[in-house]
């Protein structure tokens, strides 16, 4: 017994990696997800190129970016069953655990800090309950926070970090598009961490940018000669647009209803990108008005996507696909909710404490969370599901100064009880 304790205590990281790969694994069990909407949508891409090699069969198709599915037909190489595919992505969520140790404690320099924060995303119920869906976030936070790491690592040094920060930039666009809102905090971070002269410093940035640019280019490329101009990224960037700033709805809605309804994806992205630009070009006082409803969509508001994506079942027939919301178990929506509103006044009292660490590690959680914020709640449209990346932030944020708070209560009681004890 003794010897499993001191295994445990010499290597915490493991153990939380399994505690939460269980906790999402008997989610799983009870759950039985099914992947429906966008989790499909990359389930059937991802089994059109294990099946015919093909993004989209047998019409090609630039409404995902390539990483997430090519992974899922990767693992379709064991099996194409939806449980095995849950457990794949369980796999890939307890992955982030030993990222967050590292990067908090590269942050920090604190082995507490960087156990709390690895402890709060590994029994972040956010996290536990959207493990198993087929959803492209679990991939994406790797390679984003992963790129942070590789910045403030000791190993590799010099223009090999931005190399290897940029490639992992690069997948991470080529996962979700909304990692380009973070590269300015990439390029600050490069070059605030790169010593030498100005010529050396700018370099380093130049460097990230261009690897980044590398890895993104062919995608960019294919999608021009398949699709056609004006497809960029996705085929979903213009409609997300056009949800976030249009005279019909705020928010998810259904496009055929609308004046960019089309078959042609390439021409909805098109059509979408226009509208929506004419809208905000004719009544620039609504861009505040459709700020102020999704700020606190993504910042505040009830979190139900992780657990209700495992709760979806669907029956396709020959008239519709109709989808059916299982009852919620008890307390997984409110356990989900305020934990996350639980973090949000340590994060916050970070500012306080943060004076003393630097400007770069400021810069880099609070910069993601406010990127985070400009990419949904100003340029597209918000839900409690796009804080994903901004949450795990959030998390490091509230493990920092939760620590540093007790180390500070600590150190005063320590004093008092000094000045307390008698003379000799």
């Amino acid at each position: 017994m003794r010897r499993v304790l001191a295994a445990v205590s010499a290597r915490p990281v493991p153990l939380l990696m399994l505690l939460s790969f269980v906790l999402s694994t008997l989610w799983t069990l009870h759950t039985h997800p099914i992947p429906f909407s966008d989790y499909l949508d990359y389930y059937e891409i991802g089994r059109d190129l294990h099946d015919e090699g093909q993004f989209g069969y047998p019409i090609p198709t630039a409404r995902r970016l390539p990483v997430s599915p090519a992974l899922l037909a990767l693992a379709m190489v064991v099996s194409r069953g939806v449980e095995w595919l849950a457990f794949f992505n369980i796999f890939l969520a307890v992955a982030l655990i030993p990222i967050v140790h590292r990067l908090t404690l590269a942050l920090s320099n604190s082995r507490p800090a960087a156990l709390t924060a690895a402890a709060i995303c590994a029994f972040n119920p956010t996290f536990v309950f959207f493990a198993p869906i087929i959803a492209s976030e679990h991939l994406f936070v790797l390679f984003l926070f992963a790129s942070f790491t590789a910045l403030f690592s000791q190993k590799p040094s010099g223009w090999t970090r931005a190399a290897l920060a940029g490639t992992l930039a690069g997948l991470a666009v080529l996962t979700r598009g909304e990692a380009l809102f973070y590269l300015p905090v990439m390029l600050y971070l490069v070059w605030a961490k790169t010593p030498g002269n100005v010529r050396r410093r700018l370099l380093a940035p130049a460097i990230l940018l261009a690897v980044c640019a590398a890895v993104v280019t062919p995608w960019l490329v294919r999608n021009r000669v398949v699709m056609g101009p004006g497809v960029g990224l996705s085929t979903t960037g213009g409609v997300n647009f056009y949800f976030g700033h249009n005279s019909t709805s705020y928010g998810y809605h259904d496009i055929t209803k609308t004046p960019i309804a089309t078959d042609d994806e390439a021409e909805k992205q098109r059509r979408a990108f226009r509208r929506g630009m004419a809208y905000l070009s004719y009544r620039p006082s609504q861009l505040v008005a459709d700020i102020g409803k999704g700020t606190p969509k993504l910042l505040w508001d009830a979190d139900t996507y992780a657990v209700r994506a495992a709760l979806m079942k669907y029956h396709i027939t020959p008239e519709r696909t109709i989808v059916v919301r299982k009852a919620f178990p008890p307390g997984s929506v409110p356990i989900t909710t305020w934990f996350y509103r639980a973090l949000l006044p340590f994060a916050l009292a970070g500012l306080y404490f943060f004076r003393r660490i630097g400007r770069a590690r400021v810069v880099l959680l609070y910069g993601v969370i406010f990127m985070n914020w400009v990419c949904y709640s100003v340029v597209f449209w918000s839900k409690p599901r796009f804080r994903f990346t901004a949450e795990v932030a959030v998390c490091v944020l509230a493990a920092l100064t939760a620590v540093a708070l007790w180390e500070k209560l600590a150190g005063q009681m320590k004093l008092r009880r000094g000045l307390h004890q008698p003379g000799p």
